[in-house]
């Protein structure tokens, strides 16, 4: 856990000191919702599968970026237009995941 939020700070652009519960609270969410779609159950080992790290981290940044704003489906000011999907993350991330078969 502590990798991948060192890696959150790095693509929010932290230095110095940060509130890391919100920022663990935020990360959580986004690899339950991974690991839900895949089916996988965390170890100690493996709090995520590998290949879905990067996807928790932009998951993670994408919730972060909403903060203030949740649920918000369209803004327009000052030229800066927002709009956010119905879901907490972009589907654009959810579909990066791909569920696990079901055998």
């Amino acid at each position: 856990m502590d990798e991948l939020l060192a890696r959150v700070k790095v693509r929010l652009r932290f230095t110095g000191e940060v509130e890391d519960s919100m920022l663990t609270e935020l990360l959580t969410s986004a690899l339950d919702v991974i690991n839900d779609i895949r089916q996988f159950t965390p170890t100690v080992e493996a709090i995520v599968e590998p290949q879905y790290e990067s996807v928790a981290v932009e998951m993670t940044v994408a919730l972060y970026s909403k903060l203030g704003a949740e649920g918000e489906v369209g803004h327009s000011e000052n030229g800066v237009s927002r709009s956010y999907d119905s879901s907490w993350f972009p589907a654009s991330l959810i579909s990066r995941v791909m569920p696990k078969p079901r055998m």
